[in-house]
């Protein structure tokens, strides 16, 4: 086990997540976790520095509904990321052993954007669009940099707003720097606009199913053979 942990902290698979709470899930395994914390440009630094000694990055976390009839909890393993710059690939060995040791994830594409589709009609036509399943902030950042440096990318996402739910603006408040919510922006958003405290309860009732999925599913990424190869060959 000390040799596996040194192996792979000297070429780290890296998870690529926005929150601090979906990096905890990959602490404590030997990966290294990048969040993003909504700050893309800042993550497309870090990742491009990173990017000469890694052996994998992996998009990881929650991710808004696009497709309709996804429940809060739905794993996505990506087959295809559409982003504004065109499509990119995934690495199709670690996609299929993905999918492999997740058995109840579904294997479609995953959307990519610059910005959080916050309302309906946004995420339904971003699905017009694309066909995209899902929708997160960070996997265009990751298979930019991938593609650039010839790293292997995967990613791996769980719904948490279906595609028929429009985000309360206190869930687009911005994160501190460290990834966490902001509970005075918060609080100021509930202040203004109180009427979107139901609506809020109901998203952190979805986002902690999200959050379950995403434990069990982190385990099977963890232990997918090709996840292993590739920590192997770091």
């Amino acid at each position: 086990m000390v040799q596996v942990q040194r192996r792979v902290m000297a070429r780290p698979i890296i998870v690529v997540t926005g929150l601090k709470r979906e990096a905890a899930v990959a602490q404590g395994r030997g990966w290294l976790p990048l969040v993003s914390a909504g700050d893309l440009e800042r993550t497309e630094r870090e990742l491009t520095a990173h990017a000469p000694g890694a052996c994998g990055f992996l998009s990881f976390g929650l991710a808004g509904g696009l497709q309709p009839g996804l429940e809060p909890g739905t794993l996505v393993v990506a087959n295809r990321i559409v982003t504004d710059g065109g499509d990119f690939l995934p690495d199709p060995d670690w996609t299929a052993g993905l999918a492999d040791a997740l058995p109840r994830a579904m294997v479609a594409p995953v959307a990519g954007q610059e910005r959080i589709i916050n309302t309906v009609a946004g995420k339904q036509a971003l699905y017009a669009a694309t066909g995209a399943a899902v929708v997160d902030t960070e996997s265009q950042i990751a298979a930019r940099v991938g593609a650039r440096f010839g790293v292997p990318v995967a990613v791996l996402r769980a719904v948490c707003d279906p595609a028929h739910m429009t985000l309360p603006p206190a869930a687009t408040a911005p994160l501190k720097h460290n990834g966490t919510p902001d509970p005075l922006r918060i609080l100021a958003s509930l202040w203004r606009q109180p009427g979107q405290i139901p609506q809020l309860l109901r998203l952190a009732r979805d986002s902690e199913a999200a959050f379950k999925a995403l434990l069990g599913g982190f385990a099977g990424v963890a232990r997918a053979d090709v996840s292993q190869r590739l920590l192997d060959m770091a």
